[in-house]
């Protein structure tokens, strides 16, 4: 049992030794001289733009919980947002944003819709950053035209179906280790949400449709704050290839191998960044730049958590046990 767990909290770690790799050939000054030279006014705007980027998010999870007739305001979905941002910074993987069950559970929602919503909210965010990971597939291929639309589709649904496994394999079992052994008696509409068809039906096309417009501006967000740190950096880069390679790095690091996307980040920029001449130094200050920025929620997190601190952040037993034994499959004898 201690060799298996050994064993996967050492692959989640993957993605650091990468990066531990990637550094020791950097030019360590002249990434800090890139770094140094970026106008402290662009570091402000940078560090505000995280607050819309925040928001949306909150905002995107809080359409699906409504959807499920979950209790979840903005302002609850975005404190819960940034107790997870400063939960990822401990633990692995990304599995620091199953600190909302207990946050949830906390506010007296149900358990096993909290953990489904948070599963659907992970396939919504990702359908807009996939899709544009797919173009950049298309970039670095350099498709013909003639065969582009037909090869787009193919790898479209490939890819899709390959992500959709990776998150049944990943998230999916987090809190899938026991199958249902009855219909949830306070389940949504009668139905039992173990297929991803079902739990999309459940929640309603309007509110999919509306948390997908979150989504996508959302990225759009995104785009154009990497893109204004590129031009403060004076990186020659146009937005559409910065758009896709985003895009890709976003579909690479839904695998959960690293902290903070560490290692995987670096590589997929190095490869998609030193193919137009920018150098290795520049990139790596501009992907660590990123990294912080975006990271700063925490500091808000840590402070929501500290008024009122409902469970251990950094205890990953205490996640397995919320996640893997959800309320329905022990059901209490009222």
């Amino acid at each position: 049992m201690k060799y298996t767990r050994f064993l996967k909290a050492s692959i989640r770690l993957i993605g650091i030794v990468i990066f531990i790799y990637i550094m020791l050939g950097i030019d360590i000054q002249g990434m800090l001289a890139f770094t140094f030279e970026i106008p402290p006014i662009c570091v402000i705007i940078l560090i505000l733009s995280v607050l819309p980027i925040t928001v949306l998010r909150g905002l995107r999870w809080k359409v699906i919980a409504e959807g499920m007739d979950l209790n979840l305001n903005t302002q609850a979905a975005t404190e819960a947002i940034c107790i997870a941002q400063l939960a990822n910074l401990v633990i692995p993987g990304s599995f620091g944003d199953f600190i909302r069950v207990p946050f949830m559970k906390h506010r007296g929602n149900q358990v096993d819709k909290s953990i489904i919503s948070i599963l659907l909210d992970a396939i919504i965010g990702s359908v807009v950053p996939f899709t544009i990971g797919i173009l950049a597939l298309v970039v670095i291929l350099e498709v013909n035209i003639s065969i582009e639309a037909l090869l787009v589709v193919s790898i479209w649904i490939i890819g899709g179906y390959s992500f959709y496994r990776i998150l049944r394999a990943t998230l999916w079992t987090r809190f899938m280790k026991a199958r249902l052994k009855r219909l949830m008696s306070e389940g949504i509409r009668g139905r039992s949400f173990f297929t991803l068809p079902s739990m999309l039906k459940a929640i309603g096309s309007r509110k999919i449709a509306i948390s997908l417009a979150f989504a996508t501006l959302l990225f759009a967000f995104y785009v154009a704050q990497a893109y204004l740190l590129a031009i403060a950096l004076q990186m020659e880069i146009e937005w559409t290839y910065l758009t896709v390679t985003l895009g890709l790095i976003i579909m690479m690091t839904t695998i959960p191998v690293t902290i903070q996307g560490l290692g995987i980040r670096e590589g997929v920029l190095l490869f998609m960044l030193t193919r137009i001449g920018i150098e290795p130094a520049l990139i790596i200050s501009f992907s660590l730049t990123l990294m912080v920025v975006n990271i700063t929620p925490a500091i808000a997190g840590f402070l929501i958590w500290i008024k009122n601190p409902f469970v251990d952040i950094t205890d990953q037993e205490i996640l397995d046990a919320e996640v893997t034994e959800p309320r329905f499959l022990n059901p209490r004898v009222e």
